[in-house]
């Protein structure tokens, strides 16, 4: 009702005034009739409309100065004060609003209270939710922290059982490669070689599972070091061949010659990626090859890209089959043993290396497994040339495998031999009896099924000159004995690696031979396990070495310092004092131009226990298993192995201070943002890249700082706890710099 009278009061109040005018007047002419003024129409309306616009005026201030009070009170309602009120007392066009403007006022305030009311509700229910977040969250960081605590357990519990169970088996496959080397019968080598291939299956098992378990939780980490990728292809072809020639399988390898020869990266992941590769390869091949080819793929600025191939003429893969192959626990077919594993820890590896691996099969056509490997070359400019020591020497070669023929004229030939190659025993026979100027010497490789065959050349061989070089595909010492005894001057397995091949070359070209090449020199050897103790003695007495026996750290340390023995091998795992702290000791109390070679032994490290074992004064590392050539390699490195020290790289080369100069700063800012940003992750990051550096430039005082400084970073919550450490490395680089602006200095005068 009341907004449809609002209308006609507001066209009342707007004609009011000239009502009230008219009324005014009409009064006014009654009261005077006569007069003047009654008389006069033009005043009268005169005296109206002043009397309108008067009253107009009135009635527009008291319409004003309500407008105001409603404006007021909107302007509150707008601003949300639902408790601001208009006036009551307003004139009646006014007074609807006011009353209209109050009403929406106690609306709202309704409205509000209610929203209050809510928001309060809402307010409490979410501070009870947090509450029981945050209650559940501890609980769930707690009990990641103990299942996290509890994996780290089971882990150490797994590494340390898997070394337990390593220790022994490698003490089992050390004493099978001695017995294999003795006078065994037929029936004496089939249990050896039942031995030998169990104890290697459950190695490899022990091994596979562990890194898996690794990689699945991403603690499995590469390593970076300088190595030989002749030595890595040889080592793993050699370790394997005896199971390729079990199977009477041809076992070649071919490194093309325009492969870099020193490398950077994770050595110790190739060769297991290789293994696992080749050991397939062989397993699932009865008759034919097994073919590994390294060749030098692409180059950019920071990577050396190698290709490895290992090619078999086996059963061959289904397209199904290979679309599981690489998956953890699959196998190629029915088991053929294993952990079925191998595969997917060779692809991650890769992977993680950033490289790739690939397969091309087809059933009955054999496989060819390929990995794509990037490395960063490592050659230097004071490694030697290569060894010219059979330059000129005439060779003619009987080898009816093609491919075995080509890798070994492929080595021949880069060592500047001339080689004449025969198709047939008779053939070379023939031309031995008729020929007036005869070869340097003799090659012949054969399996041993080709023994008989080869008995008119063995004659010839042994009337008359040249001597004979017999390659055959089996390591058994009774046919190696056996040939020898039939006419042949040296009979060595194929899988020789091509140093020792070289070596045998010169020896019989100039008909002398190699004496015992560490005979009258002592060594100290260093392990907990018996076994594990005296296979090391005896491989090491085999080089002509004297040996001292010590059965753990305190004890290996008191006989070098009683007798200052040459070379030292350490076992990294000892009671009473541990390999690196055996090496730390050994290094502090030698004198300065008697430092023994230290090589540090075990089963598997970790890189960062290879890294610490370095740090500690090792030469090098050796993983067991290994052989007599091996451990010669380590004690005893050929020149071209053999690193120059890199004391004396700081000391004579000025682009290697140079860049140890720039590199330094650069180092010590990284460490230093990652303090000053809190960042402890960083902080352990650059702290280890800085004790890296002075590892690798003999920098003692800083490798020392920063050790101190890791260490610390590791206990502690927040850096500013490791900043006295930090200070002190900050010190030892300002002291390092300044010798290395000293060295400069003198080098440029």
């Amino acid at each position: 009702m009341k907004s449809r009278l609002t209308p006609a009061i507001c066209v009342f109040w707007m004609i009011q005034p000239w009502l009230l005018a008219g009324l005014l007047v009409g009064l006014l002419r009654w009261l005077m009739p006569g007069s003047a003024l009654s008389d006069n129409p033009g005043a009268l309306l005169l005296l109206a409309g002043a009397l309108a616009m008067v009253l107009s005026i009135w009635l527009g201030l008291r319409l004003s100065r309500g407008l105001a009070h409603l404006a007021q009170a909107s302007h509150a309602l707008a601003q949300g004060r639902v408790e601001q009120r208009a006036p009551s007392d307003l004139s009646a066009p006014l007074h609807a609003v006011a009353e209209q403007l109050n009403q929406l006022a106690r609306t709202m305030g309704q409205t509000q209270e209610h929203h209050n009311r809510l928001m309060q509700q809402s307010t409490t229910r979410l501070k009870a939710e947090h509450t029981r977040l945050q209650t559940l969250n501890n609980e769930m960081r707690a009990a990641l922290l103990q299942t996290q605590a509890a994996a780290e357990s089971q882990s150490a519990l797994f590494a340390n059982l898997s070394h337990e169970l390593r220790t022994p088996l490698t003490g089992i496959l050390g004493y099978a490669d001695l017995l294999r080397r003795s006078a065994l019968d037929p029936e004496q080598e089939q249990y050896l070689d039942t031995l030998d291939k169990s104890a290697r299956g459950l190695l490899t098992m022990i091994n596979d599972l562990l890194d898996w378990s690794r990689i699945e939780s991403g603690r499995l980490r590469l390593n970076e070091e300088r190595f030989d990728i002749h030595e890595v292809v040889e080592n793993v072809t050699t370790l394997l061949a005896p199971l390729a020639y079990q199977k009477d399988l041809e076992l070649v390898r071919i490194v093309y010659h325009d492969v870099p020869r020193w490398l950077s990266g994770d050595a110790q992941r190739l060769r297991q990626i290789l293994t696992n590769l080749l050991s397939n390869a062989i397993k699932f091949t009865e008759v034919g090859e097994v073919v590994v080819r390294i060749m030098q793929g692409d180059a950019d600025e920071r990577h050396v890209w190698l290709d490895f191939s290992v090619q078999d003429t086996g059963v061959g893969i289904s397209e199904a089959v290979q679309a599981r192959l690489f998956q953890p626990f699959q196998q190629a077919g029915h088991s053929q043993g294993g952990s079925g594993l191998g595969l997917s820890i060779s692809r991650r590896l890769a992977e993680m290396m950033g490289g790739e691996i690939t397969l091309q099969s087809e059933p009955k056509k054999g496989s060819i497994f390929k990995a794509r490997l990037p490395f960063r070359s490592a050659g230097r400019a004071d490694d030697p040339p290569p060894d010219w020591r059979m330059r000129g020497s005439k060779v003619w070669l009987l080898e009816p495998h093609p491919t075995a023929r080509l890798a070994l004229t492929h080595w021949l030939s880069f060592w500047g031999v001339e080689v004449i190659s025969f198709d047939s025993p008779q053939g070379l026979a023939e031309r031995l009896e008729i020929a007036q100027g005869l070869p340097t010497l003799v090659i012949v490789g054969f399996h041993t099924d080709e023994i008989e065959s080869l008995h008119p050349v063995l004659k010839r061989c042994g009337d008359r000159k040249p001597p004979l070089l017999a390659l055959v595909a089996s390591a058994s010492l009774d046919i190696q004995l056996r040939l020898r005894a039939l006419g042949a001057a040296a009979c060595v397995p194929k899988s020789i690696d091509h140093q020792a091949l070289l070596q045998v070359l010169v020896d019989l070209s100039t008909q002398t031979a190699s004496q015992r090449p560490l005979a009258r020199r002592r060594a100290l050897i260093a392990d907990n396990n018996l076994s594990n103790l005296r296979y090391l003695a005896l491989l090491a007495v085999e080089l002509g070495l004297e040996v001292l026996e010590a059965r753990d750290g305190e004890q290996a340390l008191a006989l070098y310092r009683e007798h200052r023995v040459e070379f030292v091998l350490l076992d990294a795992r000892m009671p009473r004092l541990d390999g690196p702290g055996c090496a730390r000791a050994i290094r502090e109390s030698a004198t300065e131009g008697s430092q023994p070679r230290i090589v540090a032994i075990s089963a598997h490290l970790e890189p960062d226990e290879r890294r610490a074992f370095l740090d500690a004064g090792a030469d090098q590392i050796l993983l067991k298993p290994f052989d007599e050539r091996q451990l010669l390699n380590a004690l005893l490195p050929a020149p071209a192995r053999q690193a120059t020290p890199s004391s004396r790289l700081l000391g004579k080369d000025p682009e290697m201070l140079s860049l140890l100069r720039e590199e330094l700063p650069l180092q010590r800012a990284e460490l230093d943002s990652a303090f000053a940003a809190d960042a402890l992750d960083v902080a352990r990051d650059a702290a280890h890249q800085l004790r890296g550096t002075a590892a690798f430039y003999h920098l003692g005082h800083l490798r020392e700082a920063t050790n101190a400084l890791e260490e610390r970073l590791r206990l502690v919550a927040a850096t500013d706890d490791a900043r006295p450490e930090c200070e002190a490395v900050h010190r030892a680089i300002a002291t390092a710099l300044t010798e290395i602006d000293a060295r400069l200095a003198e080098l440029a005068d």
